[in-house]
C-alpha cells in the first residue's frame, strides 16, 4: 500500500498563515542557520577537491606503474606496486567511498533546496545566503535583510 506521508516528494509546501505574527527574535537564528549551511557547503567542496586530487594522484601512479608492465619488462617492485594500486582502486570503487565523497557536494544543494522549501526558504548558492520565499510577508523579509546587513557591518568592525 502506498503511503504518501513516507515519501517526502509528495508533501507540498505549506502556505504561510497571513495572521501569523513573525517574531524578529528569529533573525539571529536564521543568520546562524545560514552560517552553518555555508560551513557545510565549504566542507563538502573541500572534501570533494581533496578526493579528486587523490583520485588524480592514484591514476598517475597507476599509469606510471602499469606502463612498464605493458610495454617493457617490469621489475618486481613495479608489478607489486601496480597490483597494490589496482587493489586500492577496486576497493574504493566497489565500496562506493569514492563516489560518496566526490558526489556529496553535488547532492547537497538539491537536498537542501527540497528541505528548505517546506519552510518557505531557499538557499542562493551564488550569493551564499538564505532567501525568504514570497509567501513570507514583505515587511518581515525587508527587516531580515536590514538585520543581515547590520550584522555584516558589525562583523567587519
Amino acid at each position: 500500500m502506498f503511503n504518501p506521508v513516507a515519501n517526502v516528494d509528495y508533501i507540498k509546501s505549506p502556505k504561510m498563515n497571513r495572521n501569523l505574527k513573525l517574531d524578529p527574535q528569529s533573525f539571529p537564528d536564521l543568520l546562524r542557520f545560514e552560517d552553518r549551511l555555508i560551513q557545510h557547503m565549504i566542507r563538502f567542496n573541500q572534501s570533494r577537491k581533496l578526493w579528486q586530487y587523490a583520485l588524480g594522484m592514484w591514476f598517475l601512479a597507476l599509469v606510471y606503474l602499469l606502463y612498464p608492465c605493458i610495454f617493457d619488462s617490469p621489475e618486481n617492485w613495479q608489478v607489486v606496486g601496480a597490483m597494490v594500486a589496482l587493489t586500492i582502486g577496486i576497493v574504493l570503487l566497489s565500496t562506493g567511498l569514492l563516489q560518496k565523497h566526490i558526489l556529496a557536494s553535488q547532492r547537497f544543494s538539491p537536498k537542501l533546496s527540497k528541505t528548505l522549501r517546506a519552510f518557505n526558504l531557499t538557499f542562493n548558492e551564488t550569493h551564499r545566503q538564505l532567501e525568504l520565499s514570497s509567501n513570507i510577508p514583505l515587511e518581515f523579509r525587508k527587516n531580515f535583510e536590514l538585520y543581515r546587513q547590520h550584522a555584516e557591518l558589525d562583523f567587519i568592525k
